[in-house]
């Protein structure tokens, strides 16, 4: 599909994220930027001599990942009305637990390089598992490999895994979305949750999901106007902390491309909990912004307060990452990038700014 939307790299904090605008030379941010953007040094005394424990705690300090390390075009979503921006995060400030855990990345792989041969192993492990689930029997012989990627393919499917622990499946043929149900990149909101029904009842193997729950997200518009909403699946839990956990780390994409293949698309990021660590509320993260303790892609200097529209809890999820970390992310009202004013009047343009969620002590600086 010929998407006009960006791709964030956080692999699956949300997977189809972002109608950004044209790029742009990356910010850098006051205080927390320079400090979190100096910690790729720091990662390698830790690996040489030891996780250096903060005196008076238990917990281990951990190192942030630069988020925005790569060049990536601005974080941004255009709507008349942050109303408009559909965010079904589990989490909300009035039920947020005071801990949460921080996770060791366990397949820890540095952005571009080949798979390590220890851990092929296990990553062909894994993509067996989902191809089973997606009814192809097969076994290590017919695994193929591909610069920075694994996949089995049949006639039909092909299912990947690469590097980066990102899995794709792509499956063609005909009816592979029957007539009544859409997945196209400007279907409505009703529409999609239909589509949704479907795909829960015919992927319900595949899923593998007690109480798997549509997430029919964002709603934002493109330069030309049309709205788009994103489809992915992830397991609701009575406890908080657990659907936290699920929608960060076990969602499912899906989507169409125009030659009629559907795409599931999930990170199989695996992970091992450091511990739980305590998180800043609300109000003193927005302080902690106000500051300018932030990371962000957007180009513009944070406008004060008044200006935060929407917050919502989430981790950064990447290969790339050491760590698994949640941050706030803070949607904000911004000037507008370019002549997307004038095309569409009325139009607004909210840029997302990140503030680390744990406690600053823990924090390796």
């Amino acid at each position: 599909m010929k998407s006009k939307r960006l791709l964030f790299a956080m692999e699956d904090i949300k997977d189809e994220f972002i109608e950004s605008a044209a790029p742009k030379e990356k910010k850098k941010a006051p205080k927390t930027v320079a400090k979190i953007c100096a910690l790729a040094a720091c990662v390698a005394v830790i690996v040489t001599a030891g996780v250096i424990y903060r005196q008076n705690t238990k917990l281990p300090p951990v190192s942030l990942p630069d988020i925005f390390d790569g060049g990536m075009s601005m974080e941004a979503y255009f709507a008349y009305s942050a109303d408009e921006l559909v965010i079904n995060n589990p989490w909300s400030e009035a039920d947020s637990p005071k801990k949460l855990p921080v996770y060791k990345n366990t397949v820890y792989v540095p952005s571009g390089d080949d798979i390590p041969q220890t851990d092929l192993s296990r990553l062909e492990d894994v993509l067996l598992d989902y191809a089973e689930r997606l009814g192809i029997k097969a076994d290590r012989s017919q695994i193929k490999k591909e610069e920075t990627q694994i996949y089995i393919e049949t006639d039909t499917i092909k299912i990947t895994l690469n590097s980066w622990l990102r899995l794709n499946a792509y499956i063609s043929g005909k009816n592979v979305l029957p007539s009544g149900y859409t997945l196209d990149c400007y279907a409505g909101f009703e529409e999609l949750s239909k589509t949704a029904e479907y795909l829960k009842e015919k992927y319900a193997s595949y899923l593998n999901m007690k109480n798997p729950t549509a997430d029919i997200s964002m709603g934002d518009y493109d330069v030309y106007g049309k709205r788009s909403f994103s489809l992915s699946f992830y397991d609701a839990d009575s406890d908080i902390e657990k659907s936290i956990e699920n929608y960060n780390f076990n969602r499912v994409s899906f989507s169409m491309y125009e030659d009629g293949v559907l795409h599931i698309s999930q990170s199989v990021a695996s992970r091992e909990a450091v511990g739980n660590y305590p998180i800043n509320s609300l109000n003193k993260a927005t302080e902690l912004l106000e500051q300018g303790e932030y990371v962000t892609s957007v180009n513009v200097d944070f406008p004060g307060v008044q200006a935060v529209k929407k917050a919502e809890l989430v981790y950064y999820v990447s290969s790339a990452a050491e760590y698994f970390v949640p941050y706030y992310r803070f949607y904000v009202e911004i000037e507008h990038d370019g002549d997307i004013g004038d095309a569409l009047p009325g139009m607004k343009s909210y840029g997302t700014y990140y503030v680390p969620a744990i406690k600053d002590k823990y924090i390796v600086e």
